[in-house]
């Protein structure tokens, strides 16, 4: 029997919304999430935007177990721990932090079993209770913190005990610094807001933003050497990609080239989901605004600098830096060059290939053109050393003035 085929005349109409198949979709989570290591880098996010003081990491590897501890101000409602995209924060941190509501998930995915313990209650949570949407209950335990809260992973996924690159061990740490656990807690407290323990050692924080001199950009807070501290100012932002932190934690580390900070304002911008590792963007949209605000900060520098110092000591102290900075119209009304700009030629030999050179000197003055003592000649020969046709044509040169 032939079944017809509907027309527009004889088809039902039908209404669909959206939908999702909440058991696939936390299975498919398992390759978005397995032996990544952000979900330390949330469990830090939780204490600070919890208001602690601090947050203490204790790592066993032979029990494949470790906890965070924070006193902040605990987990009020424990179902906004298994409810996806619900974060459950206040509305201040919503709107300065916005959390995405996902990293607590991440801690599922890290361990066989995860407990939570605040107010005086315990939750445990396994990944099959997420899966199959099983129903959990948080219960009294005299071992709950009364206030801040405590958050065990219990059997770690092996992926998260390797040991770190020979050259990322931290002796501080004791045994536990060969891991690659610790060299990426370590990693994400360098420019954390809070101080952040392992096993009772501090972590060194030395991008705080508390800790630094900054200046308020378009983009966020930045330190630059050379401005805020004693060293070079950095060549180009163009090529030299600062430090970035969003919300304290890195961003795009495997970048770093310069000692340029910059903790990146959250309301202009996003890291990208899972890892948070990425900034959320176009291309290089991000990455040209940051490069863009340290060039205009350092052009302002420069700048202000001229105003501030004697002519003399500006070109001797800032000229590399304008020419690599593209300043160098600061300089166009102040009589003196660095003299390293020019091949200085003292005298060329008739008969042999022979040149004599200059004394060092740090500055040529204008006056010394005007009167004759230094020529500047164009597009004279590079290799005056060695070559005999190299010291004919300065002869040529010098002769025909």
């Amino acid at each position: 029997m032939t079944v017809p085929t509907p027309t527009p005349d004889t088809a039902a109409a039908q209404t669909v919304r959206a939908d999702i198949n909440k058991k696939r979709y936390f299975e498919s989570m398992r390759h978005t999430f397995a032996n990544s290591f952000s979900m330390l880098g949330e469990l830090m996010q939780n204490a600070r935007r919890a208001g602690a003081t601090g947050v203490d990491f204790r790592f066993d590897r032979e029990k494949r177990e470790l906890s965070v501890t924070d006193d902040g101000h605990g987990i009020a409602d424990f179902q906004t721990i298994v409810h996806l995209c619900e974060s459950g924060w206040t509305d201040q941190v919503k709107l300065t932090d916005r959390p995405f509501g996902m990293g607590a998930f991440s801690l599922f995915f890290a361990a066989e079993k995860v407990s939570f313990r605040s107010r005086g209650l315990h939750l445990q949570v396994t990944l099959d209770d997420i899966v199959n949407g099983r129903s959990v209950t948080a219960v009294p335990d005299e071992h709950a913190p009364a206030a801040g809260t405590r958050i065990t992973l219990h059997n770690l996924d092996l992926g998260l005990l390797a040991f770190g690159p020979p050259g990322r061990v931290y002796e501080s740490f004791g045994e536990i610094g060969r891991f690659r656990l610790v060299a990426e807690l370590v990693n994400f407290a360098e420019g954390f807001p809070i101080p952040v323990r392992i096993n009772g050692a501090e972590c060194a924080r030395p991008y705080a933003l508390d800790r630094l001199a900054t200046t308020s950009t378009m983009v966020g807070e930045v330190h630059m050497p050379g401005i805020h501290s004693d060293g070079i100012i950095p060549e180009s932002a163009a090529n030299r990609m600062p430090r970035l932190f969003l919300q304290g934690l890195p961003i795009d580390s495997q970048q770093w080239r310069s000692r340029c900070v910059v903790h990146l304002d959250p309301l202009q911008f996003e890291a990208r989901m899972p890892d948070r590792s990425h900034l959320f963007g176009d291309g290089s949209q991000p990455k040209d605004r940051i490069c863009r605000a340290t060039e205009t900060l350092v052009q302002a520098f420069l700048a202000d600098q001229k105003r501030l110092l004697e002519p003399k000591a500006f070109v001797e102290r800032y000229w590399s830096t304008c020419e690599q900075h593209g300043c160098l119209h600061l300089t166009n009304d102040i009589p003196w060059v660095p003299r390293h700009l020019f091949a200085s030629i003292e005298a060329v030999s008739r008969t042999t290939d022979d040149v004599g050179c200059l004394q060092d000197g740090a500055l040529l003055h204008l006056d010394e053109f005007k009167s004759g003592a230094v020529t500047a000649w164009r597009h004279a020969p590079s290799d005056t050393g060695e070559s005999a046709w190299a010291a004919a044509t300065l002869k040529v040169m010098e002769l025909n003035g």
